[in-house]
């Protein structure tokens, strides 16, 4: 029997050698024998709370019915793998701020050693829609207007459009816009973005108006409405304004003032004047009507 057994190079064929050795063997004066049936069973010999990513070795034996085989010769090194958990981290992170990961694979058995530290990421969402523009609510037809929006946390530039008819002149992209006025009024909008996405828009209404002008030679415009008025007078004027003058027909000066967006004329009587103003080296000059 020991001879015969030294050639097993298996549980399967151990079980099948002894029964043909039952079978055919006759010095054992053995007269019949009973078939032990197919192997139904093979059980792995070890502790099954293994550690991941540690090598072990195994041996095996089959099973069925009438019992078990002794154990196989001992395996190679086998690593057990398992599919890790969720990545661990924190999610309390500012928005805008530098940071760098190191990651581990967990699972039952344990945790792995970090990795290296990932490259510097800078973490981001969607920007708040910028809170006011601020500018002037009304504006004279073909006038060029600023108009500036509050700052967003974590926006890398600003989108806005313009009413029908207008043009953004300057400024595209950052927080302070030059536009140029169409023959409507309507809504400036202007939305933040960064590398997420995109805010709502927050918007401006602008109303146009007519305003009587003049264009000298050079180029410069300037504007004063409403015209007729009995009352308040603005004046809007491109380049660097110094003064303003008011004539009346007879050529009396009525009004000598330093530049000012707006003018209180009430006080003047019911007329035409001539209204100048002071521009550097320019003068420019335009008609007013007091209309009581």
């Amino acid at each position: 029997m020991i001879s015969i057994l030294s050639l097993v190079t298996s549980v399967k064929d151990y079980v099948e050698i002894v029964h043909k050795l039952i079978e055919s063997d006759s010095s054992h004066n053995i007269t019949n024998y009973e078939d032990l049936g197919p192997i139904i069973t093979y059980t792995l010999i070890g502790d099954p709370s293994l550690i991941n990513n540690t090598a072990y070795i195994f041996t095996v034996t089959a099973n069925n019915i009438n019992g078990s085989s002794i154990s196989s010769e001992p395996s190679n090194p086998i690593i057990p793998v398992t599919i890790p958990d969720t990545i661990t981290g924190t999610s309390n992170l500012i928005n805008g701020e530098p940071y760098t990961f190191n990651v581990t694979a967990n699972n039952i058995n344990g945790s792995s050693i970090r990795s290296a530290p990932s490259n510097s990421i800078i973490t981001s969402t969607i920007p708040d829609a910028p809170t006011t523009i601020t500018g002037s609510s009304t504006i004279c037809k073909s006038q060029t207007g600023t108009y500036t929006c509050t700052s967003v946390f974590g926006a890398t530039s600003y989108t806005w459009q313009a009413p029908t008819g207008w043009i953004i002149v300057s400024g595209q992209g950052t927080t302070t816009v030059s536009v140029k006025a169409g023959s409507c009024g309507g809504s400036l909008k202007v939305k933040a973005n960064n590398a997420c996405a995109s805010s709502a828009f927050a918007t401006k209404s602008i109303s146009v108006k007519v305003c009587t002008k003049f264009e000298n030679p050079d180029g410069n415009t300037f504007y004063i409405y409403p015209n007729p008025t009995n009352g308040e007078l603005n004046f809007v004027m491109e380049g660097n304004p110094q003064r303003i003058e008011i004539y009346s027909i007879l050529g009396e000066k009525v009004v000598d003032c330093s530049w000012t967006q707006k003018l209180d004329v009430s006080n003047l009587i019911e007329g035409v004047y001539l209204v100048r103003c002071y521009n550097e080296n320019t003068v420019e000059t335009t008609q007013l009507v007091i209309a009581k």
